[in-house]
Order: structure tokens, then C-alpha cells, then sequence
């Protein structure tokens, strides 16, 4: 006997949407039944479904339909319309059986799926597809206290038997918001065919979902590999794709990344480097940019841009930040309170998030580090700047002419600073374009009482060139790369220039 699920409580409902009337019939499978408990669970379905006529009427403009009625609960999943017809899917829980199911630790008690444990170990003869299919909003209907919620997920689980049935070897609910699916003998075409269908029909559900495929014999494995096409998903934004080898190593380091992450603020092993910023008018050091650091457990650097990403998109960037704003403030006192700037992330640029982060600490000399795109959202970007501003702090642009502002606009939000982008300064001498941009940014700011800073400079003619232009300060290998503490205190002593 082979194992779809328990479904001895399932029937099919084909309802004349010309006559109003309805049929409930078995179908027939390769599952074995016991038929006198179908015949009375039919015979109890069809005295509920009388005592609510108004039923297929709501399922005209809804994908699912649930009826309550005294200990019995009915899922109803419209599959398809066709010329006159609904056909549906009636799925019938009682409490009686519920508890039944419940005696069977292979079972859900919530679904009447197989548990993952299940058919983890299931052997296939030869490659199925397997689908991963993770509810993409089930935290955030946690959060919101969505009313059952238990019913969505009931009344989901049955839609994706409605619709899959006729193609499915296996059904498990792997987690609370994940389920894998086995299919039967299926092609690509036709298999994408009937996703691209379901993802249709499931936008009518108050359900986002990403889906997971690969065609594996081992299910297993399967199950790993689709892990890493939703993690993929995740990363690029898409809500269904088909594995490939490149998901699985992405999946393997963005874990990794992940775990040290978290070990870090566990163990609080943030470090900072500071690169110099150099006043080109002065002729001194006037400050620094702090690049934060974590180190892998063979200690190599692992620099932000492999991690602040995924800390971002994992919701631990402010717990990251709250963590390394101390240490900062502490790195300042032992450099008799230079200028130090700090890169805010997007996830925390609102005066809330701020002042949790900092707790009133900001002084003038901090500067907070903010992208062109972080400013879009007007009022969120006016409440946050007027709270760092208070208290003396400065407020930089960073990547200055890759985003969506002009110079015009940032002036209602006092911005002290733009740092011209590196891929400018980079093609300064040898591109016209990029000379006429910097020429211009630097002659408006200076007009604007914006003070400039070069990044990426490292060679002398592009430090020549923005002397000549007007530049104030400029940042880069030419003055030095970003150095850990206790170097970047030695640099300062020692820091000569005869350009």
C-alpha cells in the first residue's frame, strides 16, 4: 500500500453552479480505504453542507470556504471553474478523528499530512521531483496575532492536496510553515504548467509562499537542496526556482556567514578598522571612517560586505549595531575624541531605531553615514536626520551620484557632507564624463556649504586633480587602507604627506 496521506475524510465536490445543486463522490487512487468510514463521513458531510446552503455561493468569489459546525470543521478548496461547474475538494475534521489521527506519530495533527520523519527515509526507484513550498508571511502572521491561523494553514494544507493530488507519491508538513511534496511520474513542462497555476490560485489566500524544486531519488537530500533554492529565493527576491549546484554552496556559505553572525554577538567579537580622512586644505588627518569586522573561526577578516547583507535580511543588524556603538564611543576616547563616522544601516535609519541604538550618546563629533536611497521615504528620513542633528552630530551621503538625489534636494535635510562615489574617482583622469560629474558635484556643494570628501583616491594625479577641483577631503590607499586600532593610532603619530 502506498502512502499519500490520511485522507479517508477527503471527498470531491463537483456543484452545478446553473442548478445550485452539488455531488460528493469518492475518487478512486492507489490508497486502500476503509469504505464503511468514508460512507459515514460522506453521509455527516452532506447533512452539514444542507444545513449551509449559502456555501458554493461564497466559494464563486473565495479559493476556500470553511464551515463550523458544532465538532466538525469542513475545508472546502476550489480546484478549477469549468463551462457551468465548481470542482472542489470537502475535506471533514471532527474531533473524534483528530484525536484518532493523533495516536499516529507519523501523522500532523493540524494538516493530516505525514510528518517529515516520516518519509525522510522513504526509498524512491528512480528521480522524482520534490517540492519545497515555505509560507513566506507565516512569522509575520505570528506577529500581527492573526485570527486562525490554524484554519489558514488547515484550509492551505487542503488546497495543496486538492490540487496536487492526482500527481503525488508523498505529502509531509516538514515545519510549522514548510511542506514537501513527492511527485509521481511527471515531466518539466507539465510540472510547471501546474505551479504556475497554483501560485495563481494561492493569490487569493491571505498566504506568500516560495517554492523549492529538484528531481532527486534521495528525499533526504532533496529536502537540503531545496532549503538552498528558498534561501536563494530570499537573496534575489524570486518565489520559485529549480536547483541548481550554485543554490547549495550559497546556501552552505550564506549558513555559515549566518552562525558566525551570531556567534559574534554572542561573544561580542566585532572589531573595528579606521581609514583616514585626510583635509586636503588643513593638511592633516581630521578623522576616520569606522568599517566594522568579524573574523572566521581560522581568523581571517570577514569584511561587511560579505555579512552586513545578510545580517540585514536575517534581522540581526540591530542587535549588531546596538552591541558595536559602545565600542565605538570607547575607540574615540582613546583617540582624544577624533571625528569618527559611522555607516547607519538602512533596517535602523528611522529616530526610534536610532535612538535605541545610540541612547542619546551622539555628539559632534560623530558623523552618521547614510545612502541616497535611505532618504527617499521624506518624513521617516526628516524625524531620524533632526534627532542625529540635535545633538551636534553630522550627517554624511555616502556613494554620492549612484542613487536618486541632486545636490537641490538634500538641502532640506542639512547634510553636512557627500562622499563622492570611488567608481567616479576611480575614471577621473581618464574619463570626461567622470571629470565633468566630480567638477560639478564639488563646484554645487561648495556653492551649498557641503563639504566633500573623495572616496577611493589612490594615486597622485587623482589627488591632484581634486586639489585643483576644490575637493576638501579625500579618503583612500593613497593615504592609507583601513587599519585596525592600534595601527590606525600609530598612523596619526607618525602620518607625513609631500604630495
Amino acid at each position: 500500500m502506498k502512502i499519500k496521506q490520511v485522507i479517508e475524510n477527503l471527498f470531491y465536490v463537483k456543484y452545478d453552479l446553473k442548478n445550485n445543486t452539488y455531488k460528493t463522490y469518492f475518487k478512486n487512487s492507489e490508497i486502500e480505504y476503509d469504505l464503511g468510514i468514508q460512507l459515514t463521513i460522506k453521509e455527516k458531510l452532506n447533512n452539514i453542507l444542507k444545513k449551509y446552503p449559502d456555501t458554493f455561493e461564497k466559494l464563486k468569489n473565495n479559493i476556500c470556504v470553511n464551515i463550523e459546525d458544532e465538532n466538525d470543521k469542513i475545508y472546502i478548496s476550489k480546484i478549477y471553474e469549468k463551462k457551468s461547474y465548481i470542482y472542489c475538494t470537502a475535506f471533514i475534521k471532527s474531533i473524534a478523528k483528530h484525536n484518532e489521527i493523533s495516536k499516529f506519530n507519523e501523522i500532523d495533527t493540524l494538516t493530516g499530512f505525514l510528518q517529515y520523519s516520516s518519509i525522510i527515509n522513504k526509498k524512491l526507484k528512480h528521480k522524482k521531483y520534490i517540492m519545497l513550498i515555505e509560507i513566506k508571511n507565516y512569522d509575520e502572521l505570528i506577529l500581527s496575532n492573526y485570527k486562525d491561523l490554524d484554519d489558514l494553514i488547515s484550509a492551505f494544507a487542503e488546497f495543496i492536496n486538492a490540487f496536487f493530488i492526482d500527481n503525488l507519491l508523498y505529502v509531509a508538513r516538514v515545519k510549522e510553515k514548510q511542506f514537501l511534496l513527492v511527485f509521481n511520474e511527471i515531466d518539466n513542462n507539465e510540472l510547471k504548467k501546474l505551479i504556475n497555476r497554483f501560485l495563481k490560485f494561492i493569490m487569493k489566500m491571505n498566504i506568500r509562499v516560495s517554492l523549492g524544486i529538484v528531481k532527486d531519488i534521495n528525499i533526504k537530500e532533496a529536502y537540503k537542496k531545496c532549503l538552498a533554492v528558498i534561501e536563494w529565493n530570499k537573496e534575489n527576491n524570486q518565489n520559485l526556482s529549480f536547483y541548481n549546484d550554485i543554490y547549495l554552496k550559497f546556501y552552505k556559505s550564506s549558513y555559515e556567514t549566518r552562525m558566525l553572525i551570531i556567534d559574534s554577538i554572542r561573544n561580542n567579537n566585532f572589531e573595528f578598522y579606521f581609514q583616514p580622512y585626510y583635509s586636503i586644505k588643513q593638511n592633516k588627518i581630521i578623522g576616520a571612517e569606522s568599517l566594522l569586522r568579524i573574523y572566521d573561526k581560522k581568523g581571517n577578516i570577514i569584511p561587511p560586505s560579505k555579512f552586513i547583507d545578510l545580517a540585514e535580511k536575517s534581522g540581526l543588524i540591530q542587535e549588531i549595531e546596538e552591541i558595536v556603538i559602545d565600542k565605538l564611543f570607547s575607540s574615540q576616547k582613546q583617540l582624544n575624541n577624533l571625528t569618527l563616522s559611522y555607516n547607519l544601516s538602512a533596517n535602523s535609519f528611522s529616530k526610534d531605531i536610532v535612538k535605541n541604538i545610540f541612547l542619546d550618546k551622539l555628539h559632534k563629533n560623530i558623523t552618521i553615514e547614510i545612502t541616497e536611497r535611505m532618504i527617499l521615504d521624506n518624513k521617516k528620513a526628516k524625524e531620524a536626520i533632526e534627532y542625529i542633528k540635535k545633538f551636534g552630530a553630522k550627517i554624511s551621503i555616502d556613494d554620492f551620484g549612484t542613487g536618486y538625489s541632486s545636490l537641490l534636494n538634500l538641502l532640506e535635510y542639512e547634510i553636512d557632507y557627500i562622499k563622492i562615489d570611488m567608481s567616479f574617482v576611480k575614471t577621473l583622469i581618464t574619463n570626461k564624463n567622470s571629470y565633468f560629474i566630480v567638477k560639478n558635484i564639488i563646484n554645487l556643494a561648495n556653492e551649498l556649504n557641503i563639504k566633500v570628501i573623495a572616496e577611493g583616491v589612490e594615486t597622485k594625479e587623482q589627488f591632484t586633480e581634486l586639489k585643483k577641483l576644490g575637493c576638501d577631503i579625500i579618503q583612500g590607499y593613497l593615504i592609507s587602507k583601513p587599519l585596525p586600532f592600534d595601527e590606525f593610532k600609530k598612523f596619526i603619530k607618525e602620518f607625513k604627506i609631500e604630495y
